[in-house]
């Protein structure tokens, strides 16, 4: 029942692309199209609407600036929207066809699109332009691990790492790769690592429980769980993975008191009921487990099915209550 996982560190990865407008000095004229402290004060705010209504505003008067257009292109898809910022990106390569950020952000905007191969040629288009960067390096890395081609991405990853040793997303982007080649301590080190650069990334966090958990270091992966929690409270698989560890670890009186935290604040969820039928099956309370499955399928039936291939009930897969329950 793990938690399925949308690659979105090739998101994040482009973020300093753009930000304060580093990557497009040399194409500003005398006078700028706009100021880039202003955008810098926006992103560093997380304000995209406001930094779109400035860039539009600025738009008005220098209606054909690329500079203006890749950077409404960078500001629309931290809003969710690649479809209008795949056009405005494309509008700024009409006019600076080596515009490298343009570039990179069309190969992300492609990414959240689906369109995995042609992100990767407008990746290879970008590090044609600047073949000695390490966000040009690690976007082609990105656009390799969107199309599974782990051991490819993995070397445009070193490849960006010896520029920059302490390149976060590049850190990011090969500990996930290696994750994928099942090569867990080589991710675990490498996304440690990022972590000591980015500490509050929860995706980088989930990534570090899941692997811990797979490797069998469930300490690890209790310390990385106990993180994401704090960092967010509001995401009830936090609370369900926490449990599921301290199941395995066999602190069952930790797990139930996360499970009653769980179900408290999310009284409406199947897996909190669930986690802690679990628990009791462990501890042999078998009367008070049927109880809390049944809540769990009276709220999603699909719960009944997981429970009958779910090792922590086998002791109870031929035990008529539970078969009733589940509806087997």
């Amino acid at each position: 029942m793990k938690r399925k996982f949308v690659l979105i560190f090739s998101l994040t990865a482009i973020i300093s692309v753009l930000s304060g407008c580093g990557q497009l000095v040399s194409f500003l004229s005398s006078e700028p199209p706009y100021s880039s402290e202003t955008v810098e004060e926006y992103y560093k705010n997380e304000e995209y609407d406001k930094a779109l209504e400035y860039i539009e505003e600025r738009l008005e008067k220098y209606p054909d600036d690329a500079s203006l257009h890749a950077e409404k292109g960078y500001i629309l898809l931290n809003l969710d929207n690649a479809t209008d910022a795949l056009t405005a990106l494309d509008y700024a390569l009409e006019q600076e066809p080596e515009l490298d950020a343009a570039l990179n952000n069309k190969s992300w905007a492609l990414m959240e699109l689906g369109r995995y191969e042609e992100s990767l040629d407008f990746a290879k288009k970008a590090l044609d332009v600047k073949p000695n960067d390490d966000i040009d390096y690690t976007n082609m890395g990105n656009a390799l691990l969107n199309l599974e081609r782990y051991s490819e991405a993995i070397t445009y990853y070193e490849e960006a790492l010896d520029i920059k040793a302490t390149s976060a997303y590049a850190l990011y982007g090969k500990g996930v790769a290696h994750y994928f080649l099942s090569e867990y301590d080589e991710a675990i080190e490498l996304l440690t690592k990022y972590d000591e650069l980015e500490p509050d990334d929860l995706d980088a966090l989930w990534y570090l429980m899941y692997i811990n958990d797979d490797a069998g270091y469930l300490e690890d992966a209790l310390h990385y769980s106990t993180r994401i929690v704090e960092l967010d409270g509001t995401e009830p698989y936090a609370y369900y993975y926490m449990g599921a560890i301290l199941y395995d670890l066999e602190e069952d009186e930790n797990a139930l008191s996360v499970y009653d935290t769980m179900i408290s604040l999310f009284p409406d969820d199947p897996l909190g009921y669930y986690g802690k039928s679990r628990v009791l099956v462990q501890m042999d309370e078998i009367k008070e487990a049927l109880a809390l499955l049944e809540q769990s399928v009276q709220l999603d039936a699909s719960y009944g099915d997981w429970a009958y291939s779910d090792w922590a009930f086998e002791a109870l897969w031929e035990d008529d209550k539970f078969l009733e329950i589940i509806g087997y």
